[in-house]
């Protein structure tokens, strides 16, 4: 069976962490990632999921100077290396303290700074070396995500054959592949073949509704079936729940309580 987990920083956006915290416990769920962690401290990360008994299945690196560019990340950004060093090891520091199993090292944007494709894929190759390096004595994994243009136009990271070279030239047990289903499916589709052709390099799912982002339920995905395979498959990670709520996180969380 699945284990779903809540990304607090898209169902319950509007409240403040506590009361995210406390909604994602009340809708039933025993997790919960977040893109964005430090806007709040430590402790009260801890306070918020000791009282609501949750853990924290995911975080993305901070986005540093790129919090105003079109795709936010630094690790394929040339010249920034040493900013995104001083950024992972801020998400290093979150991770240790709250039990953090994932970092995402969000890539950024196409020809950032000018350099070009083939600097980039050097730069990024060589910060997510270095991360792994870094994370893995620690037990704890990186992932990559390919993100598709229609959210994330310009991504650097924007395919699966881009996900899978750079895993194979980087070459590190703790490099992984994010793989959002509902990026995936406007990427590429065939969803199921490519969950079993890559089921040993994905280290997190997250799942909305194609093509509105909402609702896993509302759309051309069938969840449940999804969800077979990757039991089928082993998958015991999280499936992050990253969607849009049609009208409030409660109204539409019925698709998720056979997995909660």
């Amino acid at each position: 069976m699945i284990r779903l987990s809540a990304n607090i920083d898209w169902l319950w956006k509007e409240l403040p962490l506590d009361q995210r915290l406390k909604a994602a416990a009340n809708a039933g769920f025993r997790c919960v990632e977040s893109l964005n962690p430090y806007a709040a401290s430590i402790e009260d990360w801890k306070r918020g999921l000791r009282d609501n008994q949750l853990s924290l299945a995911l975080i993305n690196t901070p986005s540093g100077s790129s919090a105003d560019a079109a795709v936010r990340g630094l690790a394929a950004w040339s010249g920034k290396e040493t900013e995104f060093q001083k950024l992972f090891h801020q998400a290093l520091t979150y991770a240790l303290a709250l039990d953090v199993p994932l970092i995402h090292a969000t890539a950024g944007p196409v020809a950032a700074g000018g350099s070009s494709e083939a600097a980039q894929q050097e730069t990024y190759e060589k910060n997510l070396a270095w991360a792994c390096a870094t994370a893995h004595p620690r037990n704890i994994l990186v992932t990559i995500e390919p993100l598709s243009p229609r959210d994330a136009p310009g991504a650097f990271m924007a395919s699966l054959p881009h996900a899978k070279e750079t895993l194979a030239r980087v070459n590190h047990p703790a490099l992984k592949i994010q793989f959002d289903l509902y990026h995936q499916q406007i990427l590429h589709g065939d969803i199921i073949t490519n969950l079993r052709l890559l089921r040993q390099d994905i280290g997190h799912i997250q799942v909305a509704g194609v093509p509105d982002r909402t609702e896993p339920d509302r759309g051309e995905l069938d969840f449940v079936r999804i969800a077979q395979e990757l039991t089928s498959l082993g998958y015991n990670g999280t499936v992050g729940c990253e969607y849009r709520p049609a009208s409030t996180p409660e109204a539409g969380i019925g698709w998720a309580k056979p997995y909660l």
